[in-house]
């Protein structure tokens, strides 16, 4: 089992009821006296009685194993955030769409502007494929049933990086990072002459 989910299923949920129990420690209850009013009438007043100073270090005691706690906690949070991705965070379908425009690209003015949208297969294992249709200042591009390979990395605070071998030395690198439990990727291009980013959301 990966340390990220032994967080979550024991750790923070021991956690959390510790903190529960430290706040109904720190709930003081009130004495309510009855007693007759003075001009005759009867009635009911709420006599507070003080606090005796055991009580009032008792109540000190429990808020800072209070405050302890929260720390802890917060230091656990870090923890399973640290650890929470992996090269399985990225598995299954993904529809995707990059955007950008040309700069310094051969042949193309730059400022020319291009749109990607198609799906990605992530194999959970550092590996996949993707086909897509775009458009480069008008002028349509189609994958049809081929399908491109992929390989990507992924680092323990969800940052990654993927590149698509669209030809025998011809790779496209990417920068990517991983959010919403791995069900959306936020991409840039990292080659020279094209200015692109894009977004992939799991299906």
């Amino acid at each position: 089992m990966r340390p990220n989910i032994i967080v979550r299923r024991t750790l923070v949920p021991m956690v959390r009821n510790s903190v529960s129990r430290m706040l109904a420690n720190c709930t003081t209850d009130e004495l309510i006296e009855q007693y007759p009013i003075k001009d005759g009438d009867t009635g009911t007043a709420q006599v507070v009685t003080n606090k005796s100073k055991k009580e009032r270090r008792k109540m000190r005691f429990n808020w800072t194993k209070l405050v302890l706690t929260l720390v802890f906690m917060v230091g656990v949070s870090g923890l399973a955030r640290a650890e929470a991705c992996g090269l399985n965070t990225l598995n299954g379908s993904y529809a995707f769409k990059t955007s950008g425009t040309s700069f310094g690209v051969p042949f193309i003015p730059d400022g020319t502007p291009a749109v990607w949208v198609g799906e990605a297969v992530f194999d959970g294992a550092g590996g996949g494929t993707s086909f897509n249709t775009g458009s480069i200042g008008g002028t349509i591009f189609e994958d049809g049933s081929n399908r491109t390979p992929l390989n990507y990395t992924v680092a323990k605070d969800c940052s990654g990086s993927m590149t698509v071998h669209l030809g025998p030395g011809f790779d496209v690198h990417w920068n990517i990072v991983i959010s919403d439990n791995g069900k959306r990727i936020l991409t840039i291009l990292k080659d020279s002459g094209w200015v692109f980013s894009g977004e992939y959301s799991k299906q």
